[in-house]
């Protein structure tokens, strides 16, 4: 009986193979699809969750909130504060604390070889405890509790020292405000810390003397099962009020964040790494979801409409004797079959393709075996159960035109197998509505981040090149720096800031103005050179710019507000002109008072996903850890003058630089990445839609010509018997259209989130996507639809 239905079934897709090939084709792409898209998914849930006690694991940060100020850091920039509060016994519930400590854009000297790493860390022993990273080499007893010594993971020791024994090698390490190099001494090799953790670390040193180490960390604890979190967090607080003054402790909130939340929830400035957002992963997740299903709609659909189309054939064996069994078991081997083959080139294709979505996805996603088989049975599970459901449908449609036929005495048409009755006009709107979401879903995050690019400092020097987080010995030449590189031809401009385009200044002190203190507002403070704000172009609202020339040995600083901090101080902003600027650094003397110069409108040095800050922007040499250098002409000869240069002053360091354009890329990688992701979704939803839509037609067009044949017998043109096709096509996509807005909208508001400053979402945009429909639509059924109207009557009575 099997071998009978399923020789059928390979007889009937010998006679429509176009079908068959435009079936598997769709379902096939939506398989590879939903297996990309869970995988993808899976690899961000999964962050941070293998560690064993990852319940009991939290990060330890301070939200900052005072009148006109708010910082909230990853990275804790209170040392001292957090130095008490690791090494206090005064605090119940707290088992273990580790600090990381950066040294930022760290140089090492092994050998005759130089690198840059951004991935070393000072550790307390504690960490270790914590994380339990996995001993490769070495002894595990007593890690980093002797000073200078120093653990690499598997992948630094191969960097590093090659197949040499690493265990009781020595290398040298620069901190990037350091000048002299230390020396460590390697204890242990540990595996490489697993893709899905949320920091990075390449190398961990011990603390020359932990207890006096007051400098800035990232900083975990584990929690004693016993104790509650919040009861910890307010143990915390109540630490920080009894051990410091008022105005400090009033302004400092203790948070801590399960390290498993970290990864998808945490967008804070100072990230160890940077993150993705958890909205990002459900609205993609959805997508691709989106894209199988219109897959699956496309393939139930087109296995109906086969079904429908075999009428005559299928009343002939039920005059033979043919039962709703044998119907029932037909029909399911040709959808069955259909699907497996689908099912099977669709698990080939992903495997094929997977090196191209790790590449495309920006992470290694296929790791998780586990899911990939669960979700390899879902799908077989689903395409069974779809087989089922469509045999089940198309057997009881099948059994009504039989019995209106040819068992009843009612006079009327039989029951509508032409494609137009409501299952088939329901999946039709269905996949179009899943069109229409994934188009403007795109659009609109596409014009988001183009606006956020252009907003974006340095995005009007794309071609500016930025040598930034350089080390001290390189910063306190800067001056000479400068002079060497202007002396080309190819220079049009050098200046230098504390921070690159996209960097984040969250360095903030109280102040006075005119001698009165301003209480506990703060300002950020942000060091630039005398060129920075004509190198960038900025607008000056109200009062100058910095001064052309600049002593740095001069006991008098010059100050320029932006247009935030300025709104902060005071209604009338012009009055602040000329006022003097005291600021309350932590080292008197190291920042003179000065003169308010100007007003400068606000600009984005971080992404558009933070408020711009009150900031006051100074000369000051001392903090310019990143050279700018504006090319006059072709940047590959500003390059070979820079290469010339470095060679010449900074030998030992090498010469790391990026454009801005790379500079405001890398900050929005993950909008670009969701970008390219759209729109392949985008576009494969248009290509299954339309493929569906291709042969839906073509079959259609079969049970459609005699009734084309009567019309132009009947005198009708040809564009008679076209334009009711495409008014039909026009109505389902406005439909389809109407009913996709609000769901668009919700997603794309939801999305829109992300972003502190907004673009509009334009009335435009929903239009032109269900114009697009429309147009694809046509453009799928044009060729049948033009075929039937051009059908010879002569022809089709000769046939008859």
């Amino acid at each position: 009986m099997i071998r009978k239905h399923l020789l059928l079934t390979l007889r009937n897709l010998k006679k429509n193979l176009l079908y068959a090939l435009l079936v598997i084709a769709g379902l096939a792409i939506g398989i590879t699809t939903f297996l990309s898209t869970i995988q993808w998914s899976s690899w961000h849930l999964t962050f941070d969750r293998h560690y064993p006690e990852k319940e009991y694991i939290y990060r330890l940060t301070f939200e900052e909130i005072n009148e006109g100020f708010y910082r909230h850091t990853a990275r804790i920039l209170h040392g001292n504060t957090l130095n008490r509060i690791v090494f206090s016994d005064m605090l119940a519930g707290i088992e273990k604390s580790g600090r990381l400590a950066p040294f930022r854009k760290a140089a090492f000297l092994v050998g005759e070889n130089s690198y840059y790493d951004k991935y070393a860390f000072g550790c307390d022993p504690a960490f270790l405890e914590i994380f339990h990273p996995t001993i490769l080499q070495g002894d595990p007893e007593g890690l980093l509790e002797e000073p200078f010594t120093a653990i690499l993971t598997e992948a630094t020791a191969r960097k590093f020292f090659g197949n040499t024994d690493p265990i009781g090698q020595s290398f040298e390490l620069i901190h990037q405000f350091g000048v002299e190099p230390e020396h460590y001494r390697v204890t242990a090799i540990i595996e490489n810390f697993p893709g899905n953790t949320h920091f990075r670390i390449s190398v961990l040193t011990s603390f020359e003397s932990p207890l006096e180490y007051e400098g800035t960390a990232w900083t975990y604890l584990k929690l004693d099962p016993l104790n509650a979190v919040e009861e910890v967090k307010e143990r915390i607080k109540l630490f920080i009020d009894t051990n410091f003054n008022n105005s400090y402790a009033e302004r400092i909130h203790p948070r801590l964040q399960p390290v498993s939340d970290i990864h998808l929830h945490s967008h804070l400035a100072r990230e160890i790494q940077p993150n993705i957002r958890f909205r990002t992963v459900l609205i993609l997740m959805i997508t691709g979801m989106l894209v199988f299903l219109l897959a699956w709609f496309n393939f139930t659909l087109l296995s109906f409409s086969q079904n429908q189309l075999n009428i005559r054939r299928l009343v002939v064996q039920w005059q033979m004797g043919a039962g709703k069994r044998v119907f029932f078991r037909q029909f399911m081997m040709d959808n069955l079959f259909v699907g497996t083959i689908s099912f099977v080139a669709g698990i080939l294709l992903t495997i094929l393709l997977f090196p191209a979505i790790e590449k495309l996805g920006g992470q290694v996603i296929f790791q998780n075996i586990r899911w990939f088989l669960v979700s390899i049975i879902l799908l077989f599970l689903l395409i069974v159960s779809s087989s089922v459901l469509t045999a089940l449908f198309s057997t009881g449609r099948l059994y009504r035109h039989l019995q209106h036929k040819y068992l009843s005495s009612k006079v009327g048409s039989p029951p509508d197998t032409t494609g137009k009755n409501l299952f088939i006009r329901a999946v039709i709107v269905l996949e179009f509505i899943i069109t229409f979401i994934l188009i403007s879903n795109l659009f609109m995050i596409a014009k988001q981040t183009r606006f956020a690019m252009s907003e974006q400092l340095g995005s009007s020097h794309m071609k500016s090149i930025h040598l930034h987080s350089l080390h001290r010995s390189v910063v306190d030449d800067f001056e000479v720096f400068k002079k060497k590189m202007l002396e080309s031809p190819h220079v049009a401009g050098v200046t230098a800031s504390m921070e690159e385009p996209t960097g984040q200044a969250m360095d903030a002190n109280t102040f006075e103005i005119d001698g009165i203190d301003e209480g506990d507002k703060q300002l950020f403070l942000f060091p630039v050179d005398q060129d920075f704000i004509r190198f960038y172009g900025l607008e000056m609202i109200h009062g100058s710019d910095l001064p052309v020339t600049y002593d740095p040995a001069d006991s008098t600083e010059y100050f320029v507000l932006n247009e935030t901090a300025a709104r902060m101080l005071s209604d009338n902003i012009e009055d602040l002109l000329g006022s003097e600027l005291t600021l309350h650094f932590n080292y008197p003397g190291f920042i003179w008072p000065g003169p308010i110069t100007g007003i400068v409108e606000d600009f984005h040095l971080s992404g558009l996903d933070y408020e711009v800050s009150p900031m006051v922007v100074f000369p000051k040499y001392t903090w310019l850890f990143c050279f700018s250098i504006e090319p006059s002409g072709n940047p590959r000869l500003t390059l070979d003058h820079l290469k010339l240069v470095w060679e010449e002053m900074f030998p030992a360091f090498p010469l790391e630089y990026h454009y801005s354009s790379d500079l405001i890329e890398q900050l929005y990688e993950s909008e670009l990445i969701q970008i390219k992701i759209l729109l392949i979704f985008s576009v494969l939803s248009i290509i299954i839609a339309g493929m569906g839509l291709f042969a839906l037609s073509g079959f259609f067009m079969q049970k459609r010509v005699k009734a084309a044949a009567l019309r132009k017998i009947n005198g009708a043109r040809v564009h008679q018997l076209i334009l009711p096709e495409l008014l039909y096509y026009l109505w389902l996509a406005l439909l389809s259209s109407a009913l996709a807005i609000p769901a668009s909208l919700f997603l794309i508001e939801r999305w829109l989130r992300n972003f502190k400053y907004r673009t509009e979402i334009p009335v435009w945009i929903f239009p032109a996507c269900a114009l697009v429909l429309v147009l694809f639509s046509w453009v799928a059924v044009f060729y049948h639809s033009l075929r039937l109207a051009r059908i010879n009557p002569a022809e089709f009575i000769k046939e008859q």
